[in-house]
């Protein structure tokens, strides 16, 4: 277990070990945080993660030494969609031993995680989520479920690109906090009554950070990019061209809640009823430096 730096509060606990006896005999840590365990086990089914030896070696022991890093960074290495083998096992593949790490397979992992804010890294290229599946979530089908705190990382706005294939919104924001930084988020759609919000939604006390992203082509009943239940900030951000048949064609704020735009654009978006750009209901919409058009 680890506490936070006041003593007052896990910053995560987790078991080790495997079904028959074993033991600690040391811990250090670095100074990047990270925990090194070392002991004896008997068990022949001791927790491995890329190790030196991944299974038991025989006798009546045998010694580990095992790193618990304060947080996990998942490097995407295809545009495929397709899900995690093992969610919960550290490792983003899927199919054991492939080496395969998709987008859906690195957010499946995190929302999996014990541990704190995990990081996924998108190098450039398009990730078109494929799999049919709506109203599931756990982000095994349809849209992007955020379950963990996550950081995800993309090239650049022009480089990365996250788009809707399968009928369904781009991410469901359900708990925790979710960054994204330099990506563009396209192509989601969600139409049905009370589907909102097509890159993305927000769920009552989840927090999204967009930064240097790109919201566009983006259609829902309300809130054609953004609907908004929770809190949501956009720093030097787009959202443009998105189409809501109802309010708000690019954000909808949906009461009670906090948006706020710095040094971003709010342009040609397109609404049947109220607030083609923006529609407030009852919330905190802060604008600093921000153009609407």
């Amino acid at each position: 277990a680890k506490l936070t730096p006041t003593g007052t509060s896990l910053s995560y606990a987790t078991y080790l070990g495997g079904s028959a006896l074993g033991q600690g005999a040391g811990i250090a840590v670095d100074a990047a945080g990270s925990a090194y365990l070392t002991g004896f086990t008997e068990s022949t089914n001791f927790p491995t993660v890329q190790a030196v030896q991944p299974t038991f070696g025989g006798g009546s022991t045998d010694a580990f030494v095992t790193k618990i890093a304060p947080s996990l960074v998942f490097t995407v290495n295809s545009t495929d969609d397709a899900p995690d083998v093992a969610p919960g096992d550290g490792v983003c593949e899927t199919v054991p031993g492939n080496g395969v790490c998709t987008l859906r397979a690195a957010i499946q992992e995190v929302n999996a995680s014990p541990f704190g804010t995990q990081t996924i890294t998108l190098p450039p290229g398009i990730y078109t989520l494929t799999i049919p599946g709506a109203n599931e979530e756990n982000a095994a089908t349809g849209d992007l479920d955020i379950l963990h705190d996550v950081i995800m990382n993309g090239s650049g706005a022009q480089q990365t690109f996250i788009v809707a294939g399968s009928g369904d919104r781009v991410f469901d924001m359900i708990e925790g906090t979710l960054t994204i930084r330099d990506v563009t988020i396209k192509g989601g759609f969600q139409e049905g009554s009370p589907d909102n919000g097509g890159a993305l939604q927000i769920a009552v006390g989840a927090q999204v950070n967009l930064i240097d992203v790109v919201l566009t082509e983006n259609t829902a009943l309300n809130g054609g990019a953004i609907f908004n239940f929770g809190t949501v900030t956009l720093l030097r951000s787009t959202v443009h061209e998105n189409t809501a048949s109802n309010d708000g064609g690019g954000l909808y704020e949906a009461g009670s809640f906090t948006t706020t735009l710095t040094n971003s654009t709010v342009s040609n978006n397109h609404a049947s009823a109220q607030g083609g750009g923006i529609a407030n209901v009852f919330g905190l919409v802060q604008l600093v430096h921000t153009t609407i058009s």
